[in-house]
């Protein structure tokens, strides 16, 4: 029987007022929604821009296939599909309102990103998250997760969980993140890390300046706040230069600032005078400083990019040769973990012997 007009009509209405709410219900999880709000530290390679700018041709052409086989090796996909690799960090609650840093890392692909081979081993532990495979890793508590085929992110499950849920994160840098990255052009690779939050680094950067720059320090309260950095292609399209920049921003144009002028001029007369450095001499002469505001910036001309894919082919079987052990000694560790835990696991005890019957007829005389 077909439904009276009121009905009709009322049952249309029904049906786009709920539409809009069931497009909500979840939302689309993009890369920035991983990312921490307001962050202060996060680093950032621009693959696409590697591409787009000639640089990877030229860093290609100078034999940097072992980075090829680095990112087969640790990620599972071909270098060309990936156009950002994005860390982000921050404090976090830990229990007992204790706060540790922890990071997010975000991969963006231009097709299918094909997850680790090594996924399926014991090494990782499967659960589901709101409806999404998440891959723990057993020993280290990083986990691993593909929201989409062409997404991938790594973080502490804590940090996923919400997101995965349906609670993304706005995923915006802080004011002053923002004030290092904004008008940059060509930015291959960059980074800002908040010394704030990384005080370990802050006091081997101070540990380092007093062992080997004959004992500089800086003054009380006037240590710098932000370590930024960042390798830009420059030049014309068909001589493409690297440039390489680093910044130290203080809190104030004080003697803090002056500080971190003698420490860099120091430090990199020190370099100058290490034979294991001796590839990177004529860098280092040509290296310019600048004052700009209460940062202290160095910048270097790396040279056309064939040149500096030279330097990178030099050091990649190093990088290849680190994360392997890493990945070894991990390996190791988890398995000598699990032989201890297997070996305090006492076996139960063996099952109680059956009762002896009495022979049939009963027994005695």
């Amino acid at each position: 029987m077909p439904l009276p007009e009121k009905n009709m009509l009322r049952c249309v209405l029904l049906l786009a007022l709920c539409a809009p709410l069931a497009g909500q219900s979840k939302p689309k999880l993009r890369a920035q929604s991983f990312h921490f709000d307001d962050y202060r530290t996060f680093l950032q390679l621009d693959a696409a821009a590697l591409r787009d700018t000639g640089v990877w041709d030229e860093l290609y052409v100078s034999g940097l296939e072992a980075f090829v086989v680095l990112v087969r090796e640790q990620f599972g996909f071909d270098a060309d599909h990936l156009d950002r690799l994005t860390l982000t960090g921050g404090m976090v609650l830990t229990g007992d309102d204790a706060r540790a840093f922890e990071a997010v890392v975000v991969l963006e692909g231009n097709a299918e990103l094909e997850p680790p081979g090594d996924l399926g081993g014991d090494s990782y532990e499967l659960t589901t998250i709101g409806g999404h495979d998440v891959y723990t890793y057993r020993w280290g508590g990083d986990a691993f997760v593909a929201p989409t085929p062409k997404l991938q992110v790594y973080g502490k499950p804590a940090l996923l969980r919400p997101v995965l849920e349906g609670r993304p994160r706005a995923g915006l840098p802080s004011p002053d993140v923002m004030a290092y990255t904004a008008g940059k052009q060509n930015t291959l690779l960059q980074w800002v890390v908040d010394l704030d939050q990384d005080p370990q680094l802050r006091a081997e950067l101070q540990d380092f300046a007093e062992a080997e720059l004959a004992g500089l320090r800086w003054p009380e309260g006037d240590a710098p706040t932000t370590l930024a950095g960042r390798i830009a292609a420059t030049g014309d399209e068909d001589d493409r230069h690297v440039l390489l920049e680093v910044v130290l921003r203080h809190g104030t144009a004080g003697d803090g600032l002056a500080r971190s002028e003698e420490i860099g001029s120091a430090g990199i007369a020190a370099l100058k005078k290490l034979p294991q450095a001796r590839m990177f001499w004529s860098l280092l002469k040509r290296v310019e400083f600048e004052r700009s505001g209460t940062d202290a910036v160095w910048r270097v001309d790396l040279g056309r990019a064939r040149s500096v894919g030279g330097l990178l082919t030099t050091a990649t079987p190093l990088l290849l040769l680190g994360l392997t052990t890493v990945r070894v000694v991990q390996q190791a560790v988890g398995q000598q973990l699990l032989e201890e835990v297997e070996e305090e696991v006492e076996p139960p005890p063996p099952p109680p012997p059956p009762p002896v019957r009495p022979p049939a007829g009963g027994g005695g005389r």
